[in-house]
């Protein structure tokens, strides 16, 4: 059945009298299909999902982030910053309302992977480590490769750490 989606189907196309082949390919055939190391590690990248990427698509740039390593997004008036793991910082032509409308849109349920935090911040939640609601700071980080301390106001880390201890008391 995979050999089946991969062959591409020929359409005419109507262009002044001439008709030219019209080829269609599905998203799997520009995932790679064996493992990129060396030997046979056991993966099959063909079976990616679409939905641990998120896409950014400006006039100039497509940004293409997988969710995982999306830290935060921080507000930075008409526009937003998304910060990834590895500490790259990326602006995005988007206010942070349009970006949350954006997450929801693309991710559908994974977009509750993030939460947003006062005016400035949506934060990946699986990264929040530490809430100090008197040095009003919000500490994220994945305990290897980044930490970071975001200032935060009071009333936002009261909320959060509300909705924090609500969740793990369900459980």
């Amino acid at each position: 059945m995979l050999e089946a989606a991969r062959k591409p189907t020929s359409q005419p196309s109507q262009t002044a009298g001439n008709t030219l082949p019209h080829t269609t390919l599905p998203h799997t055939e520009f995932l790679p299909r064996e493992c990129p190391q060396a030997g046979n590690c056991g993966h099959d990248y063909r079976r990616i999902s679409m939905m641990e990427y998120i896409y950014f698509n400006s006039r100039d740039e497509l940004l293409r982030l997988r969710i995982t390593e999306i830290a935060y997004f921080e507000s930075d008036g008409n526009y937003c910053n998304v910060v990834t793991a590895n500490k790259l910082r990326s602006p995005i032509g988007m206010n942070l309302t349009n970006l949350e409308h954006a997450l929801d849109k693309q991710l559908g349920n994974e977009a509750t992977t993030f939460i947003r935090i006062g005016k400035r911040f949506i934060v990946n939640k699986r990264y929040i480590c530490k809430v100090n609601i008197p040095k009003q700071r919000l500490v994220i980080t994945d305990y290897d490769r980044f930490t970071f301390q975001l200032p935060i106001s009071r009333d936002a880390l009261k909320q959060l750490k509300a909705l924090i201890t609500l969740s793990t008391e369900k459980k």
